[in-house]
């Protein structure tokens, strides 16, 4: 009898063979730590270096790894709707390869997600990012504030989601192109979760 995994870890990765198999160790320890049925679902956004055979060694040696190969570069909105089509999870964590926040802050999105459809990690430390950056994080989220009349501050690409309610929001057809601009993705997210 096969046990459906409680959470998909979706990893997108563009790029990434000097980060992907630290991020995928560090997040499998945090959860074996936890006893938590998981799944890795890694999504190589059609890499130019040895992400895709990186990932391909690493499913090879553990079944709860599983990647996904775009064939040329669809960005980080394609790699979303990739690991929600193919998740297998209860819930689905979305996190970058490149690590923008500790492995064991997972543990707080865990504790949150019994209550809560969407978990979206929040910060007011932008120390690691140059001023260009800050500004358009800074005017995203202003527009996104403006446009959708929704109070909520810097968020990382870190987020947990309820994958069978997810499912049931957005126009999830290859022909609709989210990857043009995440944060007005999340922000329908958040529109559609709260209707």
């Amino acid at each position: 009898m096969r046990i459906e995994p409680f959470v998909t870890v979706v990893i997108p990765a563009f790029n990434e063979e000097g980060n992907l198999e630290q991020c995928i160790n560090a997040v499998g320890q945090m959860l074996d730590s936890q006893g938590t049925n998981y799944e890795i679902l890694v999504i190589n956004d059609g890499s130019q270096d040895n992400t895709g055979s990186i990932g391909n060694r690493l499913a090879i040696t553990d079944g709860r790894i599983r990647i996904i190969h775009h064939a040329a570069k669809r960005g980080i909105g394609a790699g979303f709707i990739s690991g929600l089509q193919n998740a297998r999870g209860k819930l689905l964590f979305f996190m970058p390869a490149d690590l923008p926040m500790e492995p064991a802050e997972l543990d707080k999105y865990m504790s949150l997600a019994p209550g809560n459809d969407i978990v979206i990690g929040c910060s007011t430390v932008r120390s690691d990012c140059s001023w260009w950056r800050r500004l358009i994080s800074w005017t995203n989220i202003r527009c996104i504030q403006f446009l959708f009349n929704i109070n909520f501050h810097q968020f990382f690409y870190c987020s947990m989601y309820r994958v069978e309610k997810l499912r049931l929001v957005g126009p999830w057809s290859v022909h609709w192109k989210p990857e043009k601009s995440l944060p007005i993705f999340t922000a329908y997210l958040f529109l559609k979760t709260e209707s």
